[in-house]
């Protein structure tokens, strides 16, 4: 057997595992959803802010902040 059979194999069992993972995912996303597509975008707009800050976002504003009455 030549080396790079191994090699394929070996690429082919971790597509497996891959797959395998995300159907977990997936199968989460079903049972935790109401809506599927806001959900997604929810959880991708928090990956990115999350990576756009390096981990460490800035904290968001509550609505009370935009009060001008509010005087803490």
């Amino acid at each position: 057997m030549r080396p790079y059979h191994t090699q394929y194999g070996l690429w082919g069992l971790r597509l497996t595992q891959t797959r395998a993972d995300l159907l977990d995912a997936s199968r989460i996303l079903e049972e935790a959803a109401l809506d599927k597509y806001v959900f997604q975008r929810d959880a991708y707009l928090q990956r990115r802010r999350s990576l756009v800050y390096d981990g460490h976002p800035p904290r968001e504003k509550e609505p009370e902040d935009d009060d001008p009455k509010n005087t803490r």
